[in-house]
């Protein structure tokens, strides 16, 4: 990062008539500091995100790069908290469980908050496969996830329990700490994006583990996952699995039809020791020592991002500064940050949320925006100056402007509050994007603070009765309408 702030050094020294020397002093401190530590550590993390084979510890090694010893801070998030002491000979594991067994709502883990929010209200519903004959109501499982393990997508590692005590689904209070699970086996998960998906390499795969409470009864001497599923409705279980995360139901229309189409599929299952063996391979497992250069590095990024915002809008609030006005822009200040230091910041966004624990709502809504830009960046878009909108990016560059010699300094701040009004607009065709939620609010809703986008893949449940299942937009929060870009 020293090349980004070094280049924009000298915008900041043309604020001086503002009495603000300390811009200078920001930048000294900021190089200090140690930013070289922030890119290699968001290179290696970005890099596993993607998909690329980052080395990880092997699999006798698990049960050691975890600190057991209380040092790690406790920081209200579930996913970084907690070791998750895995075992690979015993395959006993913490977990994290999000939906309880015969929850009447779904919950996913928002990582950069660290906190959980419903996604779905479950109801009555028809197998889109087809395989299972009678209708699908509630989980007969507990859905949740192993604290500091990343699968092969990048998201927490999915695993689903069996067994163990039943939990009221709205006891909120079970996200607080981790649960002891026997690991038996796997599953590969497989995702449509917009069926059918006729080539195998279409179809998204991730391995989601099966474990059980090691204490029921039910599962007394079941070894292998073979056992396993001639104890418990296997499938009723699976039939769950591939249809519970909703489904291509964007133009459905009853009369003809029309789709209800797959977007989940279970392909194969994997006994213990292959599964474990493969999430190790193809995830990434966090360390102590990583996870914490992480939230240095990050808080860094954040604190300068901020502290730069506020020397330009009092540049823009004065105009008293000598030179050309495009250098003390914070469109041209942004732009080379997006363009060179983007990646990092994406890592920073997805782990390490900037407004997880803030209280001033102005830094808030200033990183929810910039949040927005980056969202709409990562899924390919890119901001046309000429149209004021944002629009595909068919060059693939990951750039910020489509064409940048159109550009003025003011566009950035066009960008900014086009951003938010593009990705609703998108969430409303029902497929990949994001939606801003504030509170998680409504039927089974968390009630708590999240201020920050949440993806959404645009999969929805389809209900056999249309009365049972809560509209959309009755589900969903958006931006706040009176919320504006504030220029810079």
């Amino acid at each position: 990062m020293q090349e980004v702030i070094l280049d924009h050094s000298r915008y900041f020294c043309q604020l001086k008539r503002l009495g603000r020397l300390t811009s200078f002093y920001l930048i000294f401190l900021f190089l200090l500091s140690g930013c070289g530590t922030s890119k290699s550590v968001m290179k290696k993390i970005t890099q596993k995100v993607k998909g690329s084979r980052a080395s990880i510890p092997d699999l006798a090694s698990w049960e050691s790069v975890t600190n057991r010893d209380g040092k790690m801070p406790e920081t209200g998030h579930a996913f970084f908290s907690f070791s998750p002491r895995i075992s690979s000979e015993t395959g006993l594991t913490q977990a994290i469980l999000t939906t309880p067994a015969g929850s009447p709502y779904r919950y996913e883990y928002h990582l950069p908050t660290g906190q959980v929010y419903r996604t779905e209200r479950y109801c009555k519903q028809r197998d889109v496969w087809r395989s299972f004959k009678s209708s699908l109501t509630r989980p007969p499982f507990h859905e949740g996830f192993i604290p500091r393990l990343l699968d092969s997508t990048g998201q927490p590692q999915k695993i689903l329990v069996f067994g163990g005590k039943s939990i009221h689904p709205f006891n909120f209070d079970r996200f607080s700490k981790p649960v002891t699970v026997k690991v038996v086996g796997g599953v590969q998960e497989q995702y449509c994006r917009h069926y059918p998906c006729s080539k195998q390499g279409t179809w998204q795969k991730r391995m989601v583990l099966i474990g059980y409470d090691p204490l029921h009864k039910d599962f007394m001497g079941v070894k292998t996952f073979k056992k396993f599923k001639k104890v418990v409705d296997w499938k009723y279980a699976k039939s769950f699995i591939e249809n519970s995360q909703g489904r291509t139901s964007s133009f459905y229309d009853p009369e003809r039809d029309r789709g209800d189409k797959p977007s989940y599929r279970i392909v194969g299952s994997f006994e213990k020791m292959a599964a474990m063996r493969y999430v190790a391979k193809s995830g990434h497992l966090f360390k102590e020592k990583e996870i914490l250069t992480m939230i240095k590095s990050c808080d860094k990024i954040y604190s300068f991002l901020w502290k730069a915002s506020k020397i330009f809008k009092k540049a823009k609030k004065t105009k008293k500064v000598d030179g050309n006005e495009d250098k003390k822009s914070f469109g041209l200040f942004f732009s080379s940050f997006f363009d060179k230091y983007g990646r990092s910041y994406r890592t920073c966004s997805k782990f390490m949320g900037s407004t997880k624990r803030e209280k001033n709502m102005g830094k808030i809504w200033f990183f929810s925006f910039l949040d927005g830009a980056f969202h709409l960046a990562n899924m390919g878009y890119s901001y046309d100056c000429e149209k004021r909108a944002w629009a595909k990016n068919i060059a693939q560059n990951n750039s910020l402007f489509l064409e940048k010699d159109l550009c003025g300094p003011e566009d950035v701040n066009d960008a900014f509050d086009s951003a938010v009004t593009t990705l609703g607009i998108l969430y409303r065709n029902k497929d990949h994007s994001y939606q801003y939620k504030t509170y998680d609010f409504g039927p089974g809703g968390t009630h708590q603070r999240i201020y920050s986008w949440v993806f959404d893949k645009g999969k929805k449940i389809l209900c056999v009765n249309k009365n049972e299942k809560l509209s959309h937009e009755d589900t969903q929060s958006s931006f706040p309408n009176d919320i504006r870009w504030t220029p810079l």
